[in-house]
């Protein structure tokens, strides 16, 4: 488990803001990314803002709802472009592997 210090004021503005408001996600699931996976096998982290919709979307991961809950529409558009993003890649990789296989055809 991860653990990091968090100054007195920021501890008492979440568990104030936690009391009065409804923030996401829960307080057990604040740090869930950081704490499943060893901080050395990190290689990438993204900072952002979700768009939670409704009750319960928040699991504490990025880009994520839990297993059964609604995906909403923001995520789906994230999804999508994921999608269509790699398969541009494998469609720049295809066509370099052609190239390269007609450039060495050619040669011999």
């Amino acid at each position: 488990m991860l653990a990091l210090r968090v100054s007195h004021g920021s501890t008492q503005f979440l568990h104030q803001e936690w009391a009065t408001a409804q923030v996401f996600p829960p307080p057990g699931c604040i740090f869930r990314a950081l704490n499943s996976c060893a901080l050395c096998d990190v290689r990438v982290v993204i900072l952002g803002q979700d768009p939670y919709h409704d009750d319960a979307q928040a699991c504490g991961l990025s880009f994520s709802v839990p297993k059964g809950q609604r995906v909403p529409s923001s995520l789906q558009n994230v999804y999508k472009e994921a999608r269509a993003h790699l398969q541009r890649q494998r469609q720049r990789r295809l066509t370099a592997r052609l190239t390269l296989h007609a450039c060495s055809w050619r040669a011999t």
